[in-house]
């Protein structure tokens, strides 16, 4: 769990969307304001890519559901494993490598392929709980510790997040409209770190992209915002505390 909660390191960033919905016309400050709030309400989003760490990269595979939880996967190197959070429980399934991490090889192999079960809020999974949380997720990317708004939401003791900081102005610009993934798309760019925000010119401004160049950058997809999610607790999970009974701890 520290392997992975210590990946989730700073990433300078920005945010923005654009197009046909007249974010490209407006100013920075604007465009931003207009992007947070399509974000900010929406129901559902997937986001995917990998993020720089002090040590590997994290890849990040999720979908997130506003005030329920989420799904996914994450890894950093040969460390990985399946997330669900749901009903105030995050639920865990490392791959062989993690869970060798986590218990010893000797409890791991009386575990592998076992969902592992423990409280979102405290505890050794506590960490990896942003990770499935929309709000924080969206608000992090788009802001970060350096973000200028009034909506800001206070990041909870003990939960790293993805933290793509977008600078306020006068560091971001407008790049204009370009074409991400097949979709018309508006780029907002922050000078001071050169990691761009690429979001929807049509429609509503939701994030389609963030990219940051160079080896503390990495890139972040956005996409089927808004499309149904179902969250379930996995099958017959192992409460954390028989695991670390398990390894004598």
């Amino acid at each position: 769990m520290c392997v992975l909660a210590a990946c989730l390191a700073a990433l300078g960033g920005c945010g923005s969307h654009s197009g046909g919905n007249g974010i490209a016309s407006q100013g920075p400050a604007r465009a931003l304001a207009r992007i947070e709030a399509a974000a900010r309400d929406a129901a559902t989003v997937h986001v995917t890519g990998s993020l720089a760490g002090p040590a590997r990269p994290l890849a990040v595979d999720m979908e997130l559901v506003r005030e329920q939880g989420g799904k996914g996967t994450i890894g950093v190197g040969d460390l990985g494993g399946d997330l669900v959070q749901d009903a105030g429980w995050l639920y865990v399934k490392p791959n062989p490598a993690l869970l060798r991490r986590m218990v010893g090889a000797e409890a791991a192999a009386k575990l592998t392929g076992r969902w592992l079960k423990g409280p979102a809020d405290h505890g050794p999974f506590a960490p990896l709980a942003s990770l499935t949380d929309l709000r924080t997720v969206l608000h992090e990317t788009l802001l970060g510790p350096r973000g200028q708004s009034s909506t800001q939401a206070p990041r909870q003791r003990g939960r790293p997040g993805i933290t793509i900081t977008l600078s306020a102005h006068p560091a971001l610009r407008i790049k204009g409209v370009q074409n991400v993934a097949g979709r018309s798309a508006v780029a907002l760019e922050d000078t001071s770190t050169g990691a761009t925000l690429y979001a929807s010119a049509t429609g509503s401004p939701y994030p389609l992209e963030l990219h940051k160049p160079g080896r503390d950058g990495g890139t972040l997809t956005f996409d089927r915002w808004n499309q149904a999610v179902t969250l379930e607790a996995p099958p017959n999970p192992l409460n954390i505390k028989s695991v670390f009974a398990l390894k004598g701890l």
